[in-house]
Parts: C-alpha cells; structure tokens; sequence
C-alpha cells in the first residue's frame, strides 16, 4: 500500500497541506488511502487521477470530505 505510506509520510510533514495531486496509475485507490485524505485538517482541493477504481464505498468517503472547495477526478 504504498499509497497509503506515502499519505502517512505527508501527513506527518505537511500535515497543513491545502492542495493534493495523487496521480495512481495502479488497480484503484485503497480504501484506508481515501480515509487518510480526512485527518488533512486544511485540505481543499484534491485531483485523483488514473485507474482510481472507483466504487459505492470510495465515493462516499470522500463525500465526507467537507472541507473540499475542488474535487478533479481524471480517469482513463
């Protein structure tokens, strides 16, 4: 889950961060990887792109993500 690692590692040191870019070209965005986007206390904008591998349960967490002025979602 190296995407969820590399989350992790950001928030630890950048825990402020405001705009996020995840460019994951793999086989969908694991679900705990969406759930981490939530403890980013000033994130407002975020762009997902590639094979996000998007279902019913992903869509809704980031639904929960309220502080999100921009949502981008690029896929193939």
């Amino acid at each position: 889950m190296a995407a969820s690692r590399s989350l992790v590692a950001a928030l630890r040191h950048a825990p402020n961060v405001r705009r996020l870019n995840l460019d994951h070209p793999d086989h969908g965005v694991p679900l705990e990887s969406i759930k981490l986007l939530a403890k980013f206390p000033k994130l407002e904008e975020l762009f997902l792109e590639g094979d996000l591998g998007l279902d019913d349960q992903t869509v809704a967490e980031l639904g929960k993500l309220d502080r999100l002025k921009s949502l981008r979602l690029k896929v193939p």
